[in-house]
């Protein structure tokens, strides 16, 4: 994965989703979302869905991303992050083609509320050295110093999505 900054912003629509009891869909699409193929990078456990970044090969810009909430509770963490925040971001990676339009990795996420803000992380991951790049009015992917993808950042959660997830009885 080679992670790029870029000048170009694109708009998005945020969705955090109750699907029923103990079931969030977390989502971000693009608005001006293009017909086409679509690259995507699968985190996955095996046993739920996966974290699914998609980017759109013509623009190399986030074209949406997709996590479930299953089963599990969002906890509640107070912790101290050292974020490089910056603009928009492309995303490329060498082993994308027309006939490899997938790359799956396994990756374990903690899902969790500090402040006000909702975060999808790495199991693994550092809370220091983090680039966050925004995607969309307070949200943010989250990348290492070593272009590793480490999740995601949704700052300032609304009072609509803190009552889907009240709601969906996973906090």
């Amino acid at each position: 994965m080679i992670i790029n900054d870029s000048l170009n912003t694109i708009d998005y629509v945020r969705n955090i989703e109750e699907m029923g009891k103990g079931l969030v869909l977390i989502k971000l699409l693009r608005k001006d979302k293009r017909a086409g193929l679509k690259y995507h990078f699968f985190y996955e456990n095996g046993v739920k869905p996966p974290f699914d970044l998609a980017i759109d090969p013509q623009d190399n810009k986030v074209d949406y991303f997709s996590f479930f909430i299953q089963d599990e509770k969002v906890g509640v963490k107070k912790c101290s992050f050292s974020f490089e925040f910056r603009g928009a971001v492309e995303i490329t990676d060498d082993n994308f083609s027309f006939d490899n339009s997938r790359i799956s990795s396994s990756k374990e996420f903690d899902v969790f509320i500090n402040q006000e803000d909702l975060f999808v992380l790495g199991k693994n991951a550092r809370f220091e050295n983090i680039v966050a790049y925004e995607i969309g009015d307070n949200t943010y992917i989250l990348f290492s110093e070593q272009d590793c993808f480490e999740g995601i950042m949704i700052k300032s959660l609304t009072d609509l999505e803190r009552n889907q997830l009240v709601s969906a009885d996973v906090i």
